[in-house]
């Protein structure tokens, strides 16, 4: 069969190449065609209004592709903004079935989009677990479960890394104090608007503790040392798992980066500014959908973490939470306690394995 698979993000491309490799396991005549297109996933209103062009041209290019290809089914991974343009194409244009894997996340905003999965979407391959619930509620039934990517990649990394905590240190620089990670997101715009107030918070532990960017490979040296002069700390790039893994408490952006950090045993403070912070703090009440933002307090539908946004984001609330998880702290044995029960529901899968065989089923 023919499989035309399209990501628009980094993290989507792992995913992407992880289905990609059990696609030809299973399917071992599978003719591949991959469309990835990071240079079009623009974040906000601004930044895709100011590259509009660009990202029509790129949606132009891409039905082209498809028509000219003439694949068996199309596989769509994350990145909604440019997936359902395509699967709306798709439907019109052609009887070639639609997979959703890793599904627009309609039920935190932008619920109306549950009409185009209705109309355009043949079956949804979800990785967080409280998804198929939300669907069916809403009266679409073609959604399973596939396991969770993330919990996979934390797995076999721990069963992977040969790297001790004293080789870590070395390797870095590092001391023998324990860490305070900082992860500020991986786009440009996250990191302008939150690090600065995570460096300040977390600076004020730095005679006891090393505190640590654990950097995405893609950001630029420049913007992150504009940011960082003058506070004690040490930058990691490309190192996020390892750093994550030897350190004792993270303040981390609302993302994926949330569960990673779960999922490691790290207790953390979410934290997530925005432009225009009191405009924003009135429409999250009106446009979001969901009690909460990240993706532990959603799998375990309570407060575990604490979340400060927007307003509440301020150097001062992040340092008082971060002191209650930090060893001593009143919150720290919660956190700790309430990882285990994230894990066991998101149970052991190995997914991209679960999303191929599904996938090749169904056609």
């Amino acid at each position: 069969m023919r499989y035309f698979l399209i990501a628009g993000e980094a993290s989507g491309d792992l995913h992407a190449t992880r289905l990609i490799e059990q696609l030809k396991i299973q399917d071992p005549e599978a003719q591949l065609n991959y469309y990835y297109h990071p240079e079009l996933a623009y974040m906000g209103y601004v930044a895709v209004i100011m590259h509009l062009r660009k990202i029509l041209n790129g949606i132009k290019a891409c039905k082209k592709e498809i028509i000219n290809w003439k694949p068996d089914c199309i596989i769509l991974i994350d990145y909604p903004g440019f997936n359902l343009k395509i699967a709306n194409f798709v439907r019109k244009n052609t009887d070639i079935p639609v997979f959703y894997y890793i599904s627009p996340k309609i039920w935190a905003w932008k619920e109306r989009r549950i009409k185009e999965i209705h109309r355009n979407i043949t079956a949804i391959l979800s990785i967080l677990p409280f998804e198929k619930d939300w669907f069916e509620q809403h009266n679409y039934h073609n959604v399973r479960y596939v396991g969770n990517p993330s919990a996979e990649e934390i797995d076999r990394f721990l069963k992977e890394n040969n790297t001790d905590s004293t080789t870590f240190r070395k390797q870095h620089g590092l001391d023998e104090r324990p860490i305070i990670a900082i992860l500020p997101g991986s786009r440009k715009q996250e990191i302008k608007l939150n690090l600065e107030h995570m460096l300040k918070a977390a600076s004020h532990y730095s005679m006891d503790y090393q505190i640590v960017l654990a950097a995405a490979p893609t950001i630029e040296d420049t913007l992150l040392h504009g940011i960082t002069a003058g506070y004690p700390i040490k930058i990691i790039k490309d190192a996020t798992y390892q750093t994550l893994q030897y350190s004792t408490a993270a303040l981390v952006t609302s993302g994926t980066a949330t569960l990673e950090t779960a999922l490691l045993g790290v207790p953390q403070v979410v934290c997530y500014r925005t432009h225009f912070q009191h405009i924003t703090n009135i429409l999250r009440h009106i446009v979001l959908k969901i009690k909460y933002v990240s993706l532990v307090n959603l799998i375990l539908q309570r407060g575990l973490v604490e979340e400060l946004l927007i307003s509440d984001a301020t150097p001062q609330n992040i340092q008082k939470e971060l002191e209650r998880i930090l060893p001593g702290g009143d919150k720290r044995d919660d956190i700790l306690t309430g990882y285990q029960q994230m894990r066991k529901i998101l149970g052991k899968y190995n997914t991209a394995e679960i999303a191929a065989r599904h996938i090749i089923s169904l056609m």
